[in-house]
């Protein structure tokens, strides 16, 4: 079990005052069997009514709208997070990939989202430069997800500044390099590719390594 203090803090200042903000937030952390939010406040300046709605996705979405002039926008969260051991998959990851590929089938409306192509995750013939074959029907799914894993890892090069929010998954398959952003695509990319439904989560990751004296920093943090 783990607790967290969260802060997170967006400041807008513009050369000359805005008529008008209309915004929307994604800053409320899930509650789940394996974690607790607690003492959760947003904060904005100016102050003004926010509403909130749940989205698709089943995250809390916060919105607002300051309807007069203004010269900067401050918006502040804080929150307490308990965190408790996630319990290992078990059986649903010792299954062989073709059945894993069939129960996906069979919840194609409910994981239709996660199965689809998008600009940042083309499929198909974008993996062809890779020449490869992935995901075999007789692996053991838990096996081939980590292998494809470390083979990414391998095979790829971690270079900050090599690319951008942007850049496409071709760009980053023909140089081999990139950053985690880009490594997550391209893990997407494969299992979508192979009939897997897959998504990742956004969130933060600690920067400093708390083992190592003089807190190391990690690979990937910012």
């Amino acid at each position: 079990m783990m607790r967290f203090r969260i802060s997170h803090e967006t400041q807008y200042r513009y050369a000359s005052p805005a008529s008008e903000s209309v915004g929307e937030v994604r800053l409320y952390p899930k509650d789940t069997p394996w974690q607790k939010i607690s003492n959760r406040q947003l904060e904005l300046r100016p102050e003004v009514t926010v509403d909130s709605f749940t989205d698709f996705f089943g995250n809390t979405v916060e919105c607002f709208t300051i309807p007069y002039r203004h010269s900067s926008l401050r918006i502040r969260m804080t929150a307490e997070v308990e965190t408790f051991p996630v319990p290992d998959p078990g059986a649903a990851a010792d299954i062989p990939v073709g059945e894993a590929r069939r129960l996906n089938r069979h919840r194609r409306i409910d994981l239709y989202q996660f199965r689809l192509p998008t600009r940042a995750v083309p499929l198909g013939s974008v993996l062809a430069p890779l020449r490869k074959r992935f995901l075999e029907d007789s692996q053991v799914l838990r096996g081939a997800l980590l292998g494809l894993n470390q083979w990414i890892y391998r095979r790829f090069q971690y270079r900050p500044g090599v690319t951008d929010v942007s850049t496409p998954l071709s760009v980053v398959i023909a140089e081999k390099s990139g950053v985690c952003q880009d490594f997550a695509h391209l893990m997407l990319s494969i299992l979508r590719t192979h009939g897997l439904a897959a998504r990742y989560v956004s969130g933060y990751i600690e920067p400093n390594d708390p083992t190592v004296p003089g807190g190391a920093e990690l690979t990937g943090a910012a």
